[in-house]
């Protein structure tokens, strides 16, 4: 496990930066999401991580790959889906990034016995987090996201995806 999230947060993205912004590192794919679920823990636990903050989809292609398989990604079309997927648009540092919907409950497809989508359709943020038994002694989200799944990963891959969607 260690290795391979290792392996992943060295990753990047394949479009070069059309600026040359080196805070920016160069993409070569989006990383291959990682089952980290602890099914015993995340049972007990009943999805305090899906209450509060539904995961992201890091990875756009991959999004792209699961629920637009036979089209072209593009802003408009996610925009006219959305509703009927069960998503949304989070704003990550202006910049838009596919989410679970919120409901007052947390995460749209939280269902009484977890996670309502199969594992292979999740957000990567949600195959990622890795769970930590603390948070079944404290009732607070001690679990972790390993690096290269946070939100500001995400916000660069989309932004980087929403560039080169502008120039097709």
């Amino acid at each position: 496990m260690e290795q391979t999230v290792a392996a992943i947060s060295t990753m990047t993205l394949s479009v070069p930066p059309e600026d040359g912004n080196p805070s920016v590192p160069p993409f070569v794919g989006d990383p291959p999401p990682i089952e980290a679920v602890d099914a015993q823990i995340c049972r007990q636990c009943a999805g305090l991580c899906c209450q509060g903050h539904p995961g992201l989809w890091i990875a756009p292609q991959r999004f792209a790959d699961i629920f637009f398989p036979d089209a072209e990604l593009t802003m408009s079309l996610l925009l006219e889906k959305m509703p009927a997927l069960g998503l949304e648009l989070r704003r990550i540092g202006g910049i838009p990034v596919p989410a679970p919907r919120r409901s007052p409950e947390g995460c749209h497809f939280l269902g009484e016995t977890g996670c309502l989508l199969d594992a292979d359709r999740r957000p990567c943020q949600c195959l990622a987090l890795t769970p930590a038994i603390d948070t079944l002694i404290d009732g607070e989200i001690r679990c972790r996201m390993p690096q290269g799944f946070g939100g500001g990963e995400g916000r660069k891959r989309w932004e980087r995806f929403w560039r080169q969607q502008g120039r097709r």
